[in-house]
């Protein structure tokens, strides 16, 4: 067992990575913008090259930060990481714009693959964001959705996903057999419809009904007019630019949401329990996505800090990091050999059996 000191200096260390993590990810463009060339692909190559590196080398990230172990300033400090992170990403952002003139058609390739890395991650800020108490947190949580096309998510995330979690009216909960394609072609339209019934349909009064209307144009207008900017800035090169990386950014996250509950389900009066979701306690993986794979401590306490999730024995497990099943869900054959045997109840069912949480 760590002596208090050694423990306090691993909490430290491990909370130093939890907040800067996300943030160098977005400095490793910074090399692009200076020298151009193969530098453009930093980003990508960190994100899914060198962290399922890290995730096998390194062990299994399983501790737990205790609310009442951590100063003020360490709360205030990871706190604000989603957000500093949707604000410079927003920058990075339009300076790519801007020097898109000047790049060539390789470099317009690496910085959109780096961008949608970074998009990605974006997305993981946005969702530890639209789950606070706080209006204004709330609100700049949905800012990388609306942008992306996507402004849908926060609204059937919570009021669907998070209430119906694992039953069949849960739209990010696809069977075993299930391919991400086939999921994506599904789920989405299903989120939009489901939104859009929420914000307008499910109002009783017509001046609500109105606001809801208005709130819809808002969303589909916000993207339409940073296209409008992005062509006036870089021509149609800004526009396959944008498209290209908010296309591909929805894509990755989607892979992602759809292996958090794969194969798991529950009646609808069944609670909610942490063998209904996927767990991943991959430490780098957890580190760049703001703690996302430590998915059922979030359904359990879905206010809870990102940097507080605990792990939980009882979870269901998954057998790599995000970065590298979220590649696999691409190709279902090899997503189906690696997952399809962990689903509990199905042939070769390696599940875990029920026990405690993890305590830290």
């Amino acid at each position: 067992m760590q002596d208090a000191p050694a423990q306090k200096w691993s909490q430290t260390w491990d909370l130093g990575f939890v907040g800067g993590t996300p943030l160098l990810l977005l400095l490793l463009i910074v090399p692009g913008f200076i020298w151009g060339g193969a530098f453009y692909i930093l980003p990508a190559f960190f994100a899914f090259a060198l962290v399922p590196v890290l995730d096998a080398v390194l062990p299994l990230s399983q501790d737990t930060q205790h609310k009442e172990d951590l100063s003020p300033f360490a709360h205030q400090t990871l706190s604000f990481v989603p957000i500093l992170y949707t604000f410079l990403f927003l920058l990075l952002f339009v300076i790519q714009i801007f020097k898109l003139d000047s790049l060539t058609g390789v470099e317009t390739v690496l910085a959109i693959l780096s961008f949608a890395a970074m998009g990605t991650v974006l997305t993981a800020a946005g969702h530890e964001l639209i789950h606070k108490r706080q209006t204004l947190l709330k609100a700049i949580g949905e800012i990388p959705f609306v942008l992306f096309g996507y402004w849908h998510f926060p609204v059937a995330h919570i009021k669907n996903h998070h209430a119906l979690v694992a039953t069949e009216k849960d739209n990010h909960a696809p069977n075993v057999g299930d391919t991400y394609w086939h999921y994506l072609i599904t789920s989405y339209p299903e989120a939009v419809r489901f939104s859009y019934d929420q914000i307008v349909g499910g109002q009783k009064t017509a001046k609500a009904k109105r606001l809801g209307r208005i709130r819809i144009v808002f969303y589909v207008a916000a993207p339409l007019i940073a296209l409008v900017l992005c062509f006036q800035i870089a021509g149609w090169v800004g526009i396959a630019f944008y498209v290209c990386s908010a296309i591909l950014s929805l894509m990755i996250a989607e892979a992602a949401f759809y292996l958090q509950h794969y194969g798991l389900g529950r009646d609808n009066d069944e609670q909610v329990t942490p063998r209904l979701i996927w767990d991943s306690y991959h430490r780098f993986s957890n580190y760049l996505i703001f703690m996302v794979p430590r998915h059922a401590d979030h359904h359990l306490n879905w206010q809870k800090s990102y940097y507080l999730l605990r792990c939980y024995d009882d979870s269901q497990k998954l057998p790599v990091g995000y970065p590298t099943l979220v590649a696999m869900a691409f190709i279902p054959p090899l997503f189906f050999a690696t997952m399809n045997k962990r689903v509990p109840g199905s042939a070769g069912d390696t599940a875990v059996e029920p026990s405690s949480p993890t305590q830290a």
